[in-house]
């Protein structure tokens, strides 16, 4: 089962906006990701969680709100994937340990958010199983000019401080090519006759949990999840209910 933890300091438009999408891109994905819970837990203690709820969810019977961090561990119980999506917060420093470190042997947690966010969850002693990037996030990520990284190897990249030891790192770009790394494996992503011009980052996100729930499933099949639920959620839904559509089409190729 996958759980999504929306993790912020207040109620915002965007935030209104973000949980639309993301339930919208889970209704999609249901035939592949099944039923998924999300917990939206806020760090500021003066919020009035029923306002949001009222005004836009209330319809919604698996989206829970919250202010105390141990509903967090009753949430993510029983849970093989964990999606923790996160805005800055009001507390910033070691903000996401207490959640990386809660898991247990058996769960893994894709952690996403702004480039600041993710310095501060990759500072800390915990670390989250895996992370999906945007390429064009690699410069403020690194801090370092685009022309510093355009001409940087996949494995310098991947193997910069900022990623040790997180399990697994994926760069993409929005058509569909990247790479990953994986178990200190490195891996080429490419696609062949897909008509792709902009992949959905939170399908992405899905994809990967689903891979990821099961510790026998292969870089391959991980990451072909993930750029299948991708694609399937930019209009595409038909072809999330035949995967071997993708086989001929991405290719997951070890190159190091």
């Amino acid at each position: 089962m996958i759980v999504t933890i929306n993790l912020y300091s207040e109620i915002s438009q965007e935030l209104q906006a973000k949980i639309t999408l993301e339930q919208e891109i889970i209704n999609q994905l249901k035939p592949a990701i099944g039923e998924v819970k999300t917990l939206i837990l806020f760090d500021n203690k003066t919020i009035h969680t029923e306002s949001l709820f009222q005004q836009a969810f209330s319809s919604l019977s698996n989206i829970l709100y919250s202010q105390d961090i141990n509903d967090y561990k009753k949430v993510i119980e029983g849970s093989d994937s964990i999606i923790l999506f996160s805005d800055l917060l009001t507390n910033k420093k070691n903000s996401y340990q207490p959640f990386f470190h809660q898991v247990s042997e058996n769960q893994r947690i894709i952690f996403d958010g702004s480039v600041e966010t993710i310095k501060i969850a990759l500072s800390g002693d915990d670390k989250p199983y895996a992370i999906c990037l945007k390429e064009t996030q690699l410069p403020d990520l690194l801090s370092l000019p685009q022309t510093v990284v355009s001409n940087m190897l996949p494995s310098e990249i991947l193997t910069d401080p900022l990623f040790e030891e997180v399990p697994m790192v994926i760069v993409y770009r929005e058509t569909g090519a990247g790479y990953v790394y994986h178990n200190e494996e490195l891996f080429s992503l490419t696609t062949n006759e897909l008509d792709v011009t902009k992949l959905s980052h939170e399908g992405f996100l899905f994809g990967l949990a689903r891979g990821i729930s099961d510790k026998e499933n292969t870089t391959e099949f991980i990451v072909k999840q993930g750029l299948i639920c991708a694609i399937s959620s930019i209009g595409k839904q038909d072809v999330v209910f035949d995967e071997h559509y993708f086989d001929d089409k991405i290719n997951v190729i070890k190159i190091a």
